[in-house]
């Protein structure tokens, strides 16, 4: 999920010049997963919220 960023590129530096970076690559990979994923929910919510505002509007005329 991480296209282009530039803590990814550093960290792979690093890697090529020999360091173990594997633990902070794990947890860029997870905390671009958590707010990917969180700004599905956000998307949903919002979709959901969007549909009960219509019905609502609806039930008032």
């Amino acid at each position: 999920l991480v296209v282009k960023s530039q803590l990814m590129e550093l960290l792979r530096e690093m890697e090529r010049d020999g360091h173990d970076v594997s633990g902070a690559a794990a947890e860029l990979v997870a905390l671009v997963n958590y707010v990917t994923s969180s700004q599905l929910s956000m998307r949903e919510l919002q979709t959901h919220l969007d549909f009960c505002a219509m019905q609502i509007r609806q039930q008032l005329r």
